[in-house]
């Protein structure tokens, strides 16, 4: 398997994240990185609520917060969903329309 240095792959059942997979994440990707201290900026989903359980993996030398970004405004103020996926939805939408409207085999 292919093997590249500051990437770490996992993934679940699902495709989206899990308590197993964020707590293992926050131990092994996010604590070993983190120089004194981070704000850890997160969308409401559920996954992220327990943050006891990641409190208690964290270094005790580094400090850490997380902010949670409210329910039903993550595409507002999320920083990829504003600068990167936005785009990206606009530009396949713009082309999906135009495929439609001109009746174009896919």
């Amino acid at each position: 398997m292919f093997k590249a240095d500051g990437l770490y792959v996992t993934a679940s059942t699902s495709g989206k994240m899990t308590r197993k997979l964020y707590l293992e994440w926050s131990e092994k990707v996010l604590f070993p990185h983190m120089e004194e201290r981070c704000i850890f900026l997160a969308d409401s989903w559920k996954t992220f609520t327990d943050q006891d359980s990641v409190i208690e993996l964290k270094p005790e030398e580094l400090e850490y917060e997380m902010l949670t970004i409210p329910p039903k405004v993550t595409g507002q103020i999320q920083p990829l969903d504003v600068l990167c996926f936005r785009m990206y939805k606009g530009c396949f939408k713009k082309i999906s329309d135009f495929v439609f409207l001109h009746n174009l085999p896919v």
